[in-house]
């Protein structure tokens, strides 16, 4: 009766959960390949920006949502507030992923520096 027991609380303890997490720098500057022309006086750091969402799914692959990189980046422009002359660059991407029996999670947040462009004087 021991080892059947031993060996249950062994499975349960491999079925409770795990999780891991990544990060991923952007380069939101060059990943457009935009082409203008600007002169610039000066730009300065004014403050971070982040922006989050997570996405659930049952046993890891029925999706309970979905667009967790649309809602992370409207949360991120939400709180980033942006003024005129101001940009979100330097974005950086960290996902998390949890599981627990049956039950996943899948956390995003996206983050950035916004900068303030200063256009050059004539």
């Amino acid at each position: 009766m021991n080892a059947k027991l031993a060996g249950a609380v062994a499975l349960i303890a491999v079925l409770a959960g795990c999780g891991g997490s990544r990060g991923l720098i952007r380069d939101s500057s060059t990943a457009q390949l935009m082409d203008f022309r600007m002169d610039i006086g000066s730009a300065r750091y004014v403050r971070s920006a982040i922006g989050r969402a997570s996405v659930a799914s049952a046993l890891c692959f029925i999706p309970l949502g979905n667009e967790v990189y649309a809602r992370a980046m409207e949360d991120l422009h939400q709180s980033a507030a942006l003024k005129p002359n101001e940009v979100i660059q330097n974005l950086r991407e960290d996902s998390q992923h949890l599981f627990v029996l049956f039950y996943c999670q899948h956390s995003l947040a996206i983050s950035g520096d916004v900068i303030e462009i200063v256009p050059a004087r004539k």
